[in-house]
């Protein structure tokens, strides 16, 4: 402790005069704690040679009541902080199932359309008419003198034909 701590203040027995850091050690708290609560003027002081001090009762007892001993009401808050994030994540957890039900539906509805493409893919083709070819046109450009030269001509494939294959 400093020099100051058994000072008595203006010859008041009963009072000492401390630093704020040393404040903040008797009574537990932080160095801002006691600031704030100076500030508030639940907290004495005095200023002297530009150093703050902190007038306090020799009795420490007495600023307990300064001190916050009654929880219930930060429990009462972090209670409803707690029903808060319940009830979001119950709201988060409704939406999922909602998502899922949906993805399932859709999953249905593809999976049937799925079974029906090789029945279609199945059903009977209708005979389609030969489309002209160049051949067709030009009986001159591809002609090797015999039918079997045109049918083969006929087979070849567009692109065959373009490279000259």
């Amino acid at each position: 402790m400093s020099q100051h701590d058994n000072d008595q203040v203006n010859g008041t027995p009963g009072v000492r005069r401390v630093t704020v850091e040393e404040a903040a050690l008797l009574l537990g708290l932080s160095g801002n704690a006691v600031r704030k609560r100076l500030e508030r003027g639940t907290l004495r002081s005095e200023k002297v040679d530009g150093v703050r001090y902190v007038l306090l009762n020799t009795d420490i007892s007495q600023h307990a009541n300064d001190m916050p001993t009654d929880m219930s009401g930060d429990i009462a808050l972090i209670q409803a902080h707690l029903d808060s994030v319940n009830e979001q994540l119950d709201y988060l957890k409704s939406v999922i199932e909602k998502r899922d039900e949906e993805i399932r539906r859709k999953d249905h509805l593809l999976a049937a359309a799925l079974e029906r493409i090789p029945a279609i893919e199945e059903a009977p083709r209708e005979p389609r008419e030969e489309p002209e070819t160049a051949t067709n046109l030009h009986p001159s450009a591809d002609y090797q003198g015999d039918d079997a030269g045109q049918e083969k001509a006929k087979s070849r494939s567009w692109w065959r034909k373009l490279l000259g294959e």
